[in-house]
């Protein structure tokens, strides 16, 4: 995984199943940490912007709000992704298929995403939607218990 960016499975035991999760580790310029540069792209678009109190409450096992603020599943919105910007740029590859894709639950390691300079946030971002991880910014301050 790439650093900047941190994984969770939350648990609420009201609700099933186990909720996933990537997020970036905001800094003091941006709350979108690494994935700063993503931010007006197609893909930053698919990216759900989460207050820091809704994030705390999931962080405490409440996840109801967090989930009704995420919407679509993550293979949903990978899938909304233009396909020339989703699609591998490894034309001889020998696993290369339908699966070459965001959002195809089966994305090979040796996809390689179409920018080049965007090419390590565009493969962490399509690889935790691919198997199934929200990937979210948490904008504001959070609370403690």
């Amino acid at each position: 995984m790439l650093e900047g960016l941190r994984q969770a499975t939350l648990m609420d035991e009201a609700i099933a199943p186990p909720l996933r999760v990537m997020w970036p580790i905001p800094t003091k310029a941006a709350s979108w940490g690494v994935l700063e540069p993503l931010k007006q792209s197609a893909w930053g678009k698919q990216i759900p912007i989460v207050t820091g109190e809704v994030w705390s409450l999931a962080l405490h096992g409440r996840t109801r709000p967090l989930r009704l603020l995420l919407g679509s599943p993550p293979r949903v919105r990978a899938n909304r992704l233009p396909v020339a910007e989703r699609a591998c740029i490894m034309p001889n590859c020998v696993l290369r298929g339908v699966h070459c894709i965001p959002g195809s639950g089966k994305l090979p390691n040796c996809y390689q995403p179409q920018s080049p300079e965007l090419r390590r946030l565009q493969y962490a971002v399509g690889m935790a939607w691919d198997e199934g991880r929200y990937v979210i910014v948490v904008e504001g301050s959070e609370f403690v218990l």
